[in-house]
């Protein structure tokens, strides 16, 4: 006997057809192919949401730290910019 699928419907039609387009371009394979947002997504359509929700904190935390080396990549860089430019004579100093 087929189990009923639940379709779980929001009120956000991008996020369904992004959700469509990586089901599609990763494959959904349970186990194999799945990405951590169809994990996410798929955990909700089963009730398991404690598992969602972990899911969605790990997403989370990934995104923090990402930003965080973001931002810390550009203050180097705004650093470095600010020195080497102390350094060089500006060229009104060479007329």
């Amino acid at each position: 006997m087929h189990e009923p699928q639940v379709k779980v419907r929001s009120n956000c039609p991008e996020c369904d057809a992004s959700l469509k387009v990586l089901s599609i371009i990763s494959g959904n394979i349970q186990g194999q192919t799945e990405t951590l947002t169809l994990y996410v997504s798929n955990q909700f359509a089963n009730f398991n949401t404690v598992g969602a929700y972990m899911g969605g904190l790990v997403l989370a935390v990934i995104s923090l730290l990402v930003l965080g080396l973001l931002s810390l990549s550009k203050r180097k860089e705004t650093r470095s910019w600010r020195s080497k430019s102390a350094e060089s004579p500006s060229d009104s100093e060479t007329l």
